[in-house]
């Protein structure tokens, strides 16, 4: 008969602070179980951290292969022109589909780290990124039209925090 906690028994079970088994019967659940519930690592949360960093390098693997595929689409787009024109030609909706791609992969990238950000300076550049993610976003719900200035403006602005904010998130996540 096996006690809660062990499936072949012992005296396991919970115990003041976590649930553990009886080392002594040579169950696995006994070291895992002490691992797992004891705030160490929660299991359900690194799963969410692993996904999570998963689907940030697939969104940003979208985001090269969409730009790279705009680049032959509309070479008149292409530098010295910024990336931003695209979303002015024939395919600029796979330009908006783009900065997506590069605001889920911040915003995914950002929930991998959270575990892991610690100190005050790891949370402040954890923050940057959620807004750099965001400002991806919005980039690519605004165009930069010339035709309307509030939606140019708009593009602009959130460059500009794109811009700026990459070396303050860039930096404060490198020290942690």
């Amino acid at each position: 008969m096996g006690g809660v906690g062990t499936p072949g028994g012992g005296a396991g079970g919970v115990v003041a602070g976590g649930v553990h088994g009886d080392l002594s019967d040579g169950c696995w659940n006994g070291i895992l179980a002490d691992y797992f519930f004891r705030g160490q690592i929660n299991y359900k949360q690194r799963l969410i951290t692993k996904l999570a960093a998963y689907l940030s390098l697939v969104s940003v693997a979208a985001f090269l292969v969409l730009l790279i595929v705009l680049y032959f689409l509309e070479p008149e787009f292409n530098p010295p022109h910024l990336i931003s024109e695209y979303e002015l030609g024939r395919f600029g909706f796979l330009m908006s589909l783009a900065f997506f791609c590069l605001g889920a992969g911040s915003l995914f990238l950002a929930r991998a780290l959270w575990i892991d950000l610690r100190t005050k300076g790891d949370r402040f550049g954890g923050w940057w990124l959620i807004l750099a993610g965001i400002a991806y976003i919005g980039a690519g719900i605004f165009a930069p039209d010339p035709t309307s200035i509030v939606e140019s403006r708009l593009h602009g602005l959130f460059g500009l925090i794109v811009i700026f904010s990459s070396p303050i998130v860039f930096t404060l996540l490198s020290r942690s």
